[in-house]
């Protein structure tokens, strides 16, 4: 299980507010200042330190207040302070010329880092024990406040992090139930926020989370009943707006119609100014382009626009620079890349690429097992060709890499996992060899044999 605070600090972004060599040679001076400190104890001499290490204004204070920060996470470490931890801090800041409120300024800054990570480990389960409360009672006693005071504080400064963290330990742990929730809720409560702080501060990785799940499940080509359930009790739970609980449904009926079309439950449409034969059934029809394979060839092969009819026994391509149809029976291999166009190799004319407008996926489907049903091979694993599929472990450390966004336009909807050299020309499933690419991004890049 991950820790809730390695998943909150790697929601903070810090913003340096120094050069990043500035920041560093702070860093050595404020070791500097410190060593020496602890070495000479009582014949410590701030201005004679200051003159032997060759530390100037401006960084003077800057580097005073860096080794008292040392020292501060030293008495720190154990998120406790016993009095005589309390009176070396004292100590140690008149030593270093602080004034009394610079003093408690530094300690409350590292004070709040203790409480937080206290607090991230108190909820790594989703909940708070009472052996927590009194522990953070205890850090809220050594810094002098009270722990709503000390929340305050926290949240004023981290609190859209914290929460942000606390949804991506609820999520890498599937914990995607009412049960789960309820109990991350009780402890939002304690912290003193509502609910719909907490979904506001979650909003963008609850939509990233669900946009993962649905990514995957088109790479498995496969939308499980966890999976659907999963989605849906997202968009129920952790207030999607109208548009984008939308865009979510809709890709679940796609992606059920689609399986549906794989087992076989093919549509069945009115087609719009086709001649049917007796008992001929149609199952697609939509607008595309059609280039002759063997015109290609030769260089003369531009794209013809027209109409494709999909029935259950050929294609049907009208357009008014000449139309054609094939029989399913004709077919010899049909290879998709799961862009908008698949491509048809059969013996006799209507071999070519289709390249269609609309729902290019559906159709290829259904033509593929229209093709199979004439050819009585629909019972058998289609072996057109070679695998495609990407592992889980791949799909997720892929989606991570790219931050749930696009490769080339940065959507963060309609996401896909792409192989950048297509299967078909030697690409393999490997993290390399895939890319995240939106849709619309994904239709754009297309490599057929």
């Amino acid at each position: 299980m991950a820790k809730l605070w390695d998943n909150i600090k790697a929601q903070i972004r810090y913003l340096a507010a120094l050069d990043p060599v500035d920041g560093q040679k702070i860093e050595e001076w404020g070791k500097l200042l410190a060593g020496q400190l602890y070495a000479r104890r009582d014949k410590f001499d701030l201005r004679q330190v200051l003159a032997e290490t060759g530390i100037r204004e401006p960084w003077e204070r800057r580097a005073i207040e860096a080794a008292y920060g040392l020292l501060i996470e030293r008495v720190w470490k154990d998120q406790k302070v016993t009095a005589g931890e309390r009176s070396a801090l004292d100590w140690s800041a008149r030593m270093l010329n602080l004034r009394p409120d610079d003093a408690a300024r530094l300690e409350l800054q590292t004070g709040l880092q203790v409480f937080g990570k206290c607090l991230a480990d108190a909820m790594d389960g989703g909940e708070i024990a009472p052996e927590d409360k009194i522990r953070l009672s205890i850090i809220a006693g050594d810094l002098n406040a009270s722990v709503p005071l000390l929340m305050g504080q926290f949240f004023a400064s981290q609190g859209g992090a914290f929460l942000r963290g606390m949804f991506v330990n609820f999520a890498e742990n599937h914990q995607f139930n009412d049960a789960a929730l309820g109990k991350v809720l009780d402890a939002v409560g304690f912290l003193g926020l509502g609910k719909n702080a907490f979904l506001s501060a979650i909003r963008l990785q609850a939509m990233q989370t669900a946009e993962e799940y649905l990514a995957s499940a088109k790479a498995d080509e496969n939308l499980s009943p966890e999976e659907e359930k999963t989605i849906l009790w997202m968009l129920d739970n952790f207030g999607f707006d109208a548009e984008h609980r939308k865009y979510f449904e809709d890709e679940i009926v796609d992606m059920k119609s689609l399986m549906a079309v794989r087992d076989g439950k093919l549509p069945t449409i009115s087609a719009r100014d086709v001649e049917l034969d007796s008992g001929e059934l149609a199952h697609y029809q939509g607008p595309a382009s059609y280039i002759d394979a063997k015109r290609k060839k030769t260089g003369e092969g531009n794209a013809k626009r027209g109409r494709l009819t999909i029935t259950d026994s050929r294609i049907i391509f009208a357009s008014v620079d000449g139309s054609h149809q094939l029989k399913h029976s004709k077919v010899l291999e049909i290879q998709s890349d799961h862009s908008n166009a698949f491509k048809v190799m059969a013996s006799g004319r209507g071999g070519g690429i289709y390249v269609l407008d609309r729902v290019p996926r559906m159709a290829a489907a259904i033509y593929t097992f229209a093709v199979r049903r004439v050819k009585r091979t629909a019972h058998e694993k289609y072996e057109g060709l070679p695998s495609r599929h990407i592992s889980r472990d791949v799909r997720q450390r892929v989606f991570q890499r790219y931050g749930g966004r696009c490769a080339e336009c940065g959507a963060s909807q309609y996401l896909e996992h792409d192989h950048i050299i297509p299967v078909e020309k030697g690409g393999s499933n490997s993290d390399q060899n895939v890319q995240l690419l939106c849709r619309k991004c994904n239709l754009k890049k297309r490599n057929l044999i």
